[in-house]
């Protein structure tokens, strides 16, 4: 579903909002019940999901042809993936000709969230590769299937391998608005509503189809986070599109005509998002965010020890200075689709305010993962990053801090980063924020998240209220108590949501292992000094 920020997957998240796949979903086993599914790449990169409704074209969301910088795609960027189960299947990939967005799609609200793909070959359908017929029919109850490859748990960082899929109520519209409401969003007359019972679809699914009774009913769109009790996904729904698309699929592909509407649909939503970049929405693709709740950093000194990471140049976490050499950040950080990052692809900023500056900037050598960290459940979500050149001197803007080794269990801490300001958002925030957050008492966090399925194991600390927390963009950042650092952010269930804290990695539980890797370098340079001393002085001696 659609987070109004790009993707997430292509970019890495503030606090793991437990994020990706199909949520409560099982596994297709059988690709030919779901003959009509579709998976998007966009530069190769799997990004969202679309439905094939004839030989020459592709339905999908409208904010999928917006992956990044609210640029619309071009079409020789996209490519279609067909007939596939796994991710990572290429053996049908069909290129795209053109793509046709509802002339009235509105970024901000994500209303006529809807597209249609021309391909430039027919698809030749086989019994995993069909079209699927489109409902007339306005519906308000009822069963059906959304599938997909998107992430499982809001927050995620990579998309599910195998396609999965998940049986979801349609939820009656006037009831799904009161829910929406209570988020301040408005629910679009074109809209319907489905989930509210744990399962969802989630980061990656946008764009993807919902089917009743064997007829494509609805598109996934965007949601309140993602798989929560009683807060239902948003689709667009097809009966209300049906003309259009029918219209599409006649219409012609004239650059010039295509050109005028793209540049039509740029600025308007370039003013949009300029009057609307503090609304409230946690939409489901993968948007961008910052703290929520959060204040702006103005003396940067009181956060020195802050660290920006990015990769391929591009920010996507936090991270702490703790010594000359190391950056501690979250074990998850290190990852990109299930894939470890490699050294040369990332680079550390310090002593900026601002997301963009890069007055310093540091290469990375090497990254120690911990060797117990779970991709899965996030235990020992922990990592550090060597850097290729040490600093020379601390200043007042760049230090480090000094970690926590007593176990802490009540009171107000800081969290900070540039991460997003509210769930679902991918637009990470421009300038450094913070907030006060309270911690929560180990056994009620415990609670609350097994409520979700989801187990916080004992080397945690959850912290967070109401409207206040980290969010994407924030994870592996830090989390501090007294001037001591003594979390790392890990991971949550949306950001900034009631009974749902943030969940820190406690560093106090860390110390033995952190020593191995920030002691080492200082104590070996304090003995190859103290050997030197020694030398000298026994040499005089003699």
């Amino acid at each position: 579903m659609l987070f109004l920020t790009a993707l997430v997957f292509l970019l890495a998240f503030g606090n793991v909002t437990c994020d990706t796949k199909i949520i409560g979903g099982s596994e297709v086993k059988n690709r030919s019940e779901f003959a009509y599914q579709a998976l998007l790449l966009y530069k190769d990169a799997p990004y969202c999901a679309g439905t094939i409704i004839d030989e020459k074209h592709v339905l999908t969301a409208a904010h999928c042809c917006n992956p990044e910088k609210n640029l619309i795609v071009e079409p020789s960027d996209v490519t279609v993936v067909v007939g596939n189960l796994d991710l990572y299947d290429k053996s049908c990939v069909k290129k795209v000709q053109h793509i046709f967005i509802h002339q009235e799609f509105d970024l901000a609200s994500i209303t006529n969230d809807i597209a249609v793909i021309r391909l430039v070959d027919n698809l030749e359908f086989s019994e995993d590769i069909q079209a699927i017929n489109l409902t007339t029919d306005y519906l308000s109850s009822g069963n059906c299937n959304v599938s997909g490859w998107g992430t499982t748990y809001i927050g995620a960082n990579s998309m599910n391998s195998k396609l999965l899929y998940a049986n979801v109520p349609i939820v009656e519209w006037n009831s799904c608005q009161r829910i929406l409401k209570l988020f301040q969003v408005e629910l679009g007359k074109n809209e319907i509503c489905a989930g509210g019972n744990t399962k969802d679809a989630c980061q990656g699914d946008s764009g993807g189809p919902l089917v009743c009774s064997g007829q494509l009913t609805g598109i996934v769109s965007y949601g309140i986070s993602c798989g929560i009790e009683f807060i239902p996904g948003v689709y667009t729904e097809v009966a209300k599109y049906t003309k259009w698309i029918q219209e599409q699929k006649t219409r012609s592909s004239s650059p010039k005509i295509e050109l005028t509407f793209c540049l039509f649909v740029i600025q308007i939503i370039m003013l949009l998002l300029t009057l609307l970049f503090c609304s409230v929405f946690s939409l489901s693709t993968q948007k961008d965010v910052k703290i929520v709740g959060g204040t702006e950093v103005k003396d940067r000194s009181k956060f020195a020890y802050q660290a920006l990471l990015l990769y391929n140049g591009s920010p996507y976490c936090g991270g702490t200075i703790i010594d000359k050499k190391y950056i501690l950040t979250a074990g998850h950080c290190c990852y990109s689709r299930d894939q470890q990052m490699l050294p040369s692809a990332l680079s550390v900023v310090v002593g900026n305010l601002n997301l963009t500056d890069r007055e310093i900037v540091k290469s990375v050598k090497a990254i120690y993962v911990h060797e117990e960290f779970d991709m899965d459940t996030l235990d020992n979500d922990l990592a550090i990053f060597e850097l290729t050149e040490p600093f020379e001197n601390w200043t007042s803007t760049v230090s480090p801090i000094k970690l926590n080794k007593e176990h802490v269990t009540s009171g107000n801490c800081i969290a900070s980063g540039w991460g997003t300001t509210f769930s679902g958002s991918n637009k990470m925030s421009s300038k450094l924020l913070y907030v006060s957050v309270p911690i929560i008492d180990w056994t009620a966090c415990y609670e609350f998240y097994g409520a979700y399925n989801v187990e916080v194991n004992n080397k945690s600390i959850c912290a967070g209220a109401l409207a206040k927390d980290s969010c994407q963009g924030d994870s592996g950042g830090p989390f501090v108590c007294e001037s001591k650092l003594t979390g790392v952010v890990s991971y949550g269930i949306g950001c900034g949501f009631e009974n749902l804290p943030g969940v820190y990695v406690e560093v106090a539980k860390y110390s033995s292992w952190l020593e191995n890797y920030t002691t080492p370098s200082s104590s070996s340079s304090f003995s190859l000094a103290t050997s030197c001393l020694v030398i000298f002085v026994v040499t005089i001696i003699l």
